[in-house]
């Protein structure tokens, strides 16, 4: 399982909502044609950074090859950004608003971290709703009020669970182990297929390179949860982020978002829908070290002061 390309964690973000539509090997670039950079000052510290609602950029590069900086958004349709100035990035339409507009239900579950999909979507973040707290997850699984798709993103203040570099990892486990068991001892767990991947932030590298001529990053970590996901299994058919995407169109009824996704495999074959529903998994919260705690406390990830000047004068009340 890999990324789409060669990209750090903010294109990685969008291929859950493009499938990495407009990747090209040929031209280095990634999803909506980035050419894998971080926007600049890449840290957040509130819930107005990131993506379409920030003025951070990024090397974009055009159909004839050209990079400019341009902002980390994909445009409405007449490619006009959320504060009404034009790009010349393209209209992509993206998985999220494909969803709603077939009418299914959606809600993506983010932290202010700005790593989440939705606001790298002007379509999406401009959906009233569209993004809420991750810690409601927990009270929407025990209802049996979970969405058809859900998107999940680490939990708390500066992504304190992302799992990053100077974050713990025992705190990201934890995290998802609660946010599973929420779902696995809810109503809905008869029903639920749980993917749990990385995007490619280049924190760990993995030695297997991605298949030949695919264009495709590195290699991921890609766990399935399910009531029918077949049981002490590793599924060897290569696949990348698109091709979660591809599978949730699939689940949706609706047609493979783009061309890209439609190429992907579907990862039909981690599944048995015809085996009896495994019952769910006792997961258990793990003990943070007295040191990790200490080094938490002075090494908060939200407190960094790596700001733009536009990101400064956001997270002052500017």
């Amino acid at each position: 399982f890999f990324s789409e390309c060669t990209s750090a964690s903010a294109v990685a973000h969008m291929d859950f909502g493009d499938g990495g539509a407009g990747s090209s090997l040929g031209r280095h670039t990634c999803s909506a044609g980035f050419a894998g950079d971080n926007p600049t000052s890449f840290v957040f510290k509130n819930g107005t950074a990131g993506g379409c609602t920030s003025k951070l950029t990024a090397n974009w590069v055009d159909v004839n090859g050209h990079k400019s900086m341009q902002r980390v958004c994909v445009p409405f349709a007449d490619q006009v950004l959320l504060d009404g100035t034009s790009t010349p990035v393209p209209y992509e339409t993206n998985l999220l608003s494909q969803l709603r507009a077939a009418g299914t239900s959606v809600q993506e579950y983010a932290s202010s971290s700005g790593w989440d999909t939705c606001r790298y979507f002007s379509e999406c973040i401009s959906t009233a709703g569209a993004v809420v707290k991750p810690v409601q997850l927990l009270s929407d699984a025990s209802a049996g009020t979970l969405p058809t798709y859900s998107l999940v993103l680490p939990n708390g203040p500066g992504a304190k669970t992302s799992q990053h570099n100077g974050a713990s990892m025992i705190e990201g486990d934890n995290w998802m182990g609660k946010a599973i068991s929420a779902i696995e001892n809810g109503p809905d767990w008869g029903h639920v297929a749980i993917i749990v991947t990385y995007d490619d932030c280049g924190c760990f590298y993995d030695h297997v390179p991605p298949p030949a001529a695919t264009g495709w990053g590195l290699r991921m970590p890609m766990v399935i949860v399910s009531p029918y996901a077949r049981p002490s299994w590793t599924d060897h058919t290569p696949g990348s982020f698109a091709s979660i995407v591809h599978f949730i169109d699939n689940v949706a009824g609706v047609a493979p978002l783009n061309s890209r996704v439609a190429g992907a495999y579907d990862l039909s074959g981690s599944f048995d829908l015809t085996q009896t529903p495994i019952t769910p998994a006792p997961l258990h919260r793990a003990a943070v070290p007295r040191s990790t705690v200490r080094y938490l406390k002075t090494h908060d990830p939200s407190s960094a002061q790596y700001l733009d000047p536009f990101e400064a004068a956001a997270d002052a009340g500017g």
